[in-house]
């Protein structure tokens, strides 16, 4: 039964997490192709030098975004699937409910982890 309420808690979450991850990985392919190729460098003359700026900007402020916005979605659904009107519903199946909160808990660890490996490798 765990492995059930593992997969329903992913596909919650993943609703959420995933467009961050996607946001993240859009912002380092743009500052790759802007500040790695030489072809840019003699581009951006006058008002478009700012270009570059806003592209390291987006891409730092999408780092903070994917862990911050991942702890508060992984502690909101805590809080609203077990202590809320939705956790009265929850703990009427038919589970322990030490196998609910275990399945948040691995779900929580398997996002964050998954956080910090996206932000480790777009950089």
């Amino acid at each position: 039964m765990l492995k059930k309420l593992l997969k329903h808690e992913l596909k919650a979450t993943s609703r959420y997490i995933l467009p961050i991850f996607l946001i993240l990985f859009l912002f380092t392919i743009l500052n790759k192709i802007i500040l790695g190729l030489d072809i840019f460098k003699g581009m951006f003359k006058g008002a478009l030098k700012i270009i570059p700026g806003i592209a390291i900007t987006g891409y730092v402020l999408s780092l903070i975004a994917i862990v911050v916005v991942t702890f508060v979605i992984l502690v909101v659904r805590f809080y609203k699937n077990l202590t809320s009107e939705e956790g009265y519903l929850m703990f009427t199946l038919p589970v322990k409910s030490n196998q609910l909160v275990n399945s948040k808990l691995l779900i929580a660890m398997f996002w964050t982890v998954l956080s910090i490996l996206a932000v480790i490798l777009s950089l």
